[in-house]
C-alpha cells in the first residue's frame, strides 16, 4: 500500500513540476511544435509510474499509446513544418514584392 502512495503523490509532484514547465514553453510560444512531444513525456512518466506497480501490463499500455500516439506526434510535427514552410514563403513573398515595388518607383 505504501508503494501505491508513494507512486501517486510521486506522480502529483511530477504533474505539479510538468504543469510550471508546459507553461514556460508557453510563454515563449514554443508550444506551436512541442504539444504533441508533452502529451508523449506526461504518457512515457505516467506509464513509467504505472510500472513501478504493475509490471505485466505496462508493455502492454505503452505499446497501445505508442500506436495511437506515433501518427499524432508525426501529424503534428507535419502540420508544424508545412505552417512554417508557408510562413517564410509569405515573408520571401512579401520581400519580393515590396522590391519591386520599390524598384518600379
Amino acid at each position: 500500500m505504501l508503494r501505491y502512495i508513494a507512486v501517486y503523490v510521486g506522480l502529483f509532484v511530477f504533474g505539479i513540476a510538468y504543469n510550471l514547465a508546459v507553461a514556460w514553453i508557453e510563454r515563449r510560444h514554443y508550444d506551436d511544435v512541442l504539444i504533441a512531444v508533452e502529451v508523449v513525456v506526461g504518457v512515457v512518466v505516467t506509464l513509467g509510474g504505472f510500472a513501478l506497480l504493475e509490471q505485466k501490463t505496462t508493455l502492454t499500455a505503452l505499446l497501445c499509446f505508442a500506436s495511437s500516439g506515433a501518427p499524432m506526434v508525426y501529424g503534428s510535427l507535419w502540420r508544424y513544418l508545412k505552417a512554417r514552410d508557408q510562413w517564410r514563403a509569405s515573408i520571401r513573398g512579401d520581400v519580393e514584392n515590396a522590391e519591386s515595388e520599390t524598384l518600379a518607383e
